[in-house]
């Protein structure tokens, strides 16, 4: 009698484990995997990284940080992904953020690209957004050469160009739409 139930278990067991097997391979179907490709012309990568330039007299000119940087060799191009960026003026503060920037190096140009945020920090905050802005650090320039931006506690002002001068605090925009509030009382 013990040997008949264990007749009857035996198949039981190995049918609800083909099935089992069989469900399991039909329904986790895994997507192959595509093949890392390692790109030629880069000679580094950084990952996480975080790095201060001075300025000619050693002090904090601006950091970034981003999650990945790659230098394009032949161009010496650094191509990178969502870069935040602070950049330190006299007794001013800004923060940058864009979804991806690349940095000429022979030109000490940094061009950003896509959903640019600028913010200047301080007692009359200000941000400018664009699609692309030019960060020119030698020259102390922000320039857009897109639709730019720029929004304050007392006005709003779209332009189709941008030059923000951070040195001496001068910001220039050309065909402009600006609305401005009044102070109440």
């Amino acid at each position: 009698m013990k040997t008949s139930r264990l007749y009857l278990l035996i198949p039981a067991m190995v049918i609800a484990i083909a099935a089992g097997w069989i469900y399991q391979s039909k329904v986790g179907v895994k997507e192959p995997r595509t093949k890392l490709e390692i790109p030629v012309d880069i000679d580094y990568y950084l990952a996480e990284a975080k790095f201060r330039v001075m300025n000619q007299e050693g002090q904090l000119d601006y950091q970034m940080k981003t999650p990945y940087l790659q230098h394009i060799r032949g161009d010496d191009i650094s191509e990178i992904d969502t870069p935040e960026i602070d950049i330190y003026r006299k007794n001013e503060h800004w923060q940058v953020t864009a979804q991806s920037a690349r940095m000429m190096h022979k030109m000490n140009t940094l061009t950003l690209i896509d959903d640019v945020l600028m913010a200047k920090q301080g007692d009359k905050p200000m941000l400018f957004s664009a699609e692309i802005m030019h960060f020119e650090s030698d020259l102390d320039l922000v320039t857009s050469e897109r639709k730019v931006r720029m929004v304050s506690d007392k006005s709003s002002i779209n332009a189709d160009h941008a030059v923000f001068d951070l040195d001496k605090n001068i910001y220039r925009f050309t065909n402009t739409q600006a609305i401005y509030h009044n102070e109440k009382s």
